[in-house]
């Protein structure tokens, strides 16, 4: 910000430092001086491993960097494996935490094939204690990744490196293939430095898998926080699993486990599981319910913050009608300060041209994100998580034909609802294609058009337009929006408390909406 307004004075200065460094190639070392500074990861942090360190780089510094990623970034999508979904154009989380999520399904049952899933903490080396202690000061690093690597699309060279590495170490005729996974030659995923490794639980492989992991340590710096259970098996027998644990000196660990922020269980998640999106939405809400907000206020924070939160989640998993309700309760007690809601939270969710308050509804928004996700595995998006569903699933079918078992995964089961919906809305498969293309554009479907199909409809409201304008303070919109839906809590309305019910201006008259109006 100070930049922006200084750009009048400095501007000049600061094109001609950058055009400079990359006509000779060479920087001022003052300008390579960066501050290290340690972002806390939770509330609470007892020790230095639960900060972050974040490098406060210098402006032109953090210029050049930008113009030499945005220049790597087109040949990124051409170099970097399809297992590593960060800092690549066109590749998302979803498709990491949908694969993953498939990998450890059923790990529960105790009649299952050996199998093992190994989830890898890797940390840069300037995050450990001691290397930092006898540097405080300048850091002059002699290998390792650099500060944050200044630039976070040049950690998928990196990540491109390991896949290579692990692609050719896994030729070996001794690794055998997690289930469902060897026609794709699934071996890990990778989203910037969060890695999981999966394999045959047998010793051989994952024997092969740490190699893997030691080589790309030893050669780029990391290392890894063997202190968190990371390793997770099924259908093992007891003597081989303690000669696999003492080879990984990994901890077991227990489903559920957090991966990229989500749970990943072995069985359909229980509404238990979906507390971290309820406890983030209340800690939210906690903090600002001590601030003096006005109703606008609250509306709005609704609209941005929390339902930004619950976004990520409903573009993953079909959430409970149970977890909805906690939600919507939730919001609802904020928005009307844990008093009697005046309108019922199904009517403040339709936009203020049909009476409400513009505030999305959960469901059919969590229905329109898997629409999404539905077209993608129509459109046969380039993904290893499309492919894989391809592969395992459609085994090169069409998904508007395929029909889901009992046994199959909770989340393509609920897209092959919401598949048969569409087609009964349309009358034909081929009419649902049709008008699902109308809602796509080159980056896939446009959730927005899904939502308005989706969502419930009803009469527009014409006075809408005179109350939701620019120039009227938004509280006295508020005023006029309950008042013209009957909201008010005028004396007709509050007959039950015994008070007296006639309008103090107009003695004979009954106090209510419209003569206060």
């Amino acid at each position: 910000m100070l930049l922006q307004t200084s750009m009048a004075y400095c501007g000049d200065q600061v094109c001609t430092a950058v055009l400079d460094f990359f006509r000779s190639g060479r920087l001022l070392r003052q300008l390579n001086h960066s501050i290290i500074a340690l972002v806390p990861k939770s509330d609470h942090c007892p020790t230095v491993a639960d900060y972050r360190p974040i490098s406060c780089c210098n402006v032109i510094y953090k210029a050049i960097t930008k113009i030499i990623a945005d220049r790597l970034a087109p040949a990124l999508e051409h170099l970097t494996d399809r297992c590593q979904a960060a800092f690549v154009g066109g590749r998302s989380i979803t498709d990491n935490i949908f694969l993953a999520q498939e990998m450890v399904r059923q790990y529960t049952r105790k009649r299952i094939s050996p199998r093992c899933t190994i989830n890898v903490d890797l940390r840069k080396a300037f995050d450990s204690w001691h290397l930092m202690a006898p540097s405080m000061g300048f850091l002059r690093e002699r290998k390792g990744l650099g500060r944050e690597t200044q630039c976070h699309r040049a950690f998928s060279f990196f990540a491109w490196k390991f896949s290579r590495l692990i692609k050719r170490k896994t030729t070996d005729s001794e690794f055998n293939f997690h289930p469902k996974c060897e026609k794709l030659k699934i071996t890990h995923l990778l989203f910037a430095d969060d890695l999981m490794m999966f394999s045959r639980g047998d010793l051989p492989s994952v024997h092969i898998l740490m190699e893997c992991l030691q080589e790309f340590r030893d050669v780029f710096g990391l290392s890894v926080n063997t202190s968190n259970p990371a390793f997770f098996m099924a259908g093992i027998e007891n003597n081989m699993l303690c000669d696999i644990l003492a080879r990984t000196e990994f901890t077991r660990g227990e489903m559920p486990v957090r991966y990229l922020g989500i749970p990943l269980a072995a069985q359909r998640l229980s509404v238990r599981d979906y507390s971290p999106l309820v406890d983030q939405i209340a800690n939210n809400i906690s903090r600002w319910a001590a601030k003096s907000l006005s109703f606008v206020g609250r509306l709005e924070l609704i609209r941005s913050v929390i339902q930004g939160v619950e976004c990520f989640w409903l573009q993953i998993f079909p959430l409970p009608a149970a977890v909805v309700e906690k939600i919507h309760r939730l919001c609802r007690n904020f928005l009307w300060n844990s008093k009697r809601a005046p309108v019922a939270w199904e009517d403040i969710c339709h936009p203020k041209n049909e009476g409400g308050l513009g505030i999305r509804h959960t469901q059919t928004w969590n229905v329109a994100l898997l629409a999404r996700v539905l077209w993608n595995i129509h459109r046969k998006a380039d993904t290893l998580w499309v492919q894989w569903v391809d592969a395992v699933y459609l085994k090169g079918g069409s998904v508007w034909e395929w029909q889901p078992k009992k046994g199959d995964s909770p989340l393509l089961q609920r897209l092959a609802e919401i598949r048969n919906k569409i087609i009964i809305a349309f009358g034909s498969p081929e009419a649902a294609i049709q008008h699902m293309a109308e809602w796509s554009n080159d980056k896939g479907l446009d959730t927005s058009k899904a939502y308005k199909y989706f969502r419930p409809k009803r009469a527009k409201q014409p006075w809408q337009t005179v109350i939701w304008k620019a120039f009227i303070p938004p509280k006295y919109s508020f005023i006029l929006w309950l008042g013209l839906q009957g909201r008010l809590s005028t004396r007709d309305r509050l007959m039950f408390l015994q008070e007296d019910s006639s309008c103090s201006l107009c003695i004979n008259m009954q106090n209510g909406q419209a003569p206060i109006l």
